[in-house]
């Protein structure tokens, strides 16, 4: 579990931050030094999702460039992002809330971290993720395969049991 959770607000959303991470503040839309452990990569993993996912235009290439792991899917990503234009936050109690995560497998170089979030009408999702331990000695989130044909985010009715369950207070 995560030591010393505390809560960051970017663009309307909570992220959960921790004594696992991140540890570099530099850039302030994109904090990344995550412990290269379970916890470190599952955090990391919520940071840049919910961070890719609600990026202002000013924002999301130091988000790309810093927290996302280089490949085609991020080029793809890249492209299909140039071509829309969000300038304002999530707007009051319209934002998901991250619930926890389930790492579901961990090597030093890669990670599969589940993560549970609840939407404002009570619903719930799961999003699977992959980060991967990059050259730049940090964990960055490893997109889909933007071919794929199934999405990495489905509706649950319920969380699992051992997840890691985080305090939104």
């Amino acid at each position: 579990t995560p030591t010393d959770v505390t809560w960051a607000d970017f663009n309307g959303m909570r992220i959960p931050q921790a004594k696992e991470g991140p540890h570099d503040f530099t850039e302030a839309s994109a904090p990344d030094g995550f412990d290269r452990s379970p916890v470190g990569a599952a955090l990391d993993a919520i940071n840049a999702t919910v961070r890719l996912s609600v990026a202002h235009d000013d924002q999301w290439p130091t988000v790309v460039r810093s927290l996302v792991a280089p490949g085609t899917s991020r080029d793809a990503f890249i492209t299909n992002r140039i071509q829309l234009s969000t300038t304002s936050d999530v707007p009051a109690g319209q934002a998901p809330t991250i619930l926890g995560w389930k790492v579901t497998s961990f090597d030093p170089g890669k990670a599969a971290v589940d993560i549970y979030s609840q939407m404002p009408d009570g619903s719930r999702a799961l999003n699977h993720t992959t980060v991967l331990w990059t050259a730049a000695n940090d964990w960055q989130l490893l997109l889909p395969d933007s071919t794929a044909t199934t999405s990495p985010v489905v509706a649950v009715t319920e969380t699992p049991t051992d997840m890691v369950r985080l305090r939104t207070s």
